[in-house]
């Protein structure tokens, strides 16, 4: 049996998600929507349950991307990918208290993204 291939895509700045939207559907993974805020993303996983969490790791709002994959994971059986434009030695530390694939840096290499993606969902 062939494993879903659904992401929901969690990154606040507009221009990234939209870029990582594009490669993703051109790509065949079905994209089950784009979270700007750790509630938001809570929310659509609760309704649309997808395979893959891809997660930025530094949000606005109450709470960054390792504070919402927790909650998350509390409740579901989710593969995590965590993307950063500036990994620090405390976020790496942190996310590493969370079942996570892998940690991608921005700007994204499309071919690393596959990858880490394709370990994700043969999982």
């Amino acid at each position: 049996m062939k494993k879903r291939r659904d992401i929901l895509i969690v990154e606040d700045d507009y221009l990234q998600s939209y870029v990582l939207e594009l490669h993703l559907k051109s790509l065949n993974y079905n994209v089950i929507g784009v979270a700007v805020s750790g509630e938001e993303a809570i929310a659509i996983t609760e309704r649309q349950k997808p395979t893959l969490v891809i997660m930025d790791i530094s949000l606005k709002g109450e709470m960054d991307g390792i504070d919402t994959a927790k909650i998350i994971l509390k409740s579901y059986d989710i593969s995590i990918l965590y993307i950063s434009g500036h990994l620090e030695v405390y976020s790496r530390s942190r996310a590493e208290q969370t079942n996570y694939i892998d940690i991608i840096n921005k700007p994204l290499c499309k071919s690393k993204l596959v990858d880490a993606i394709d370990k994700c969902i043969k999982l």
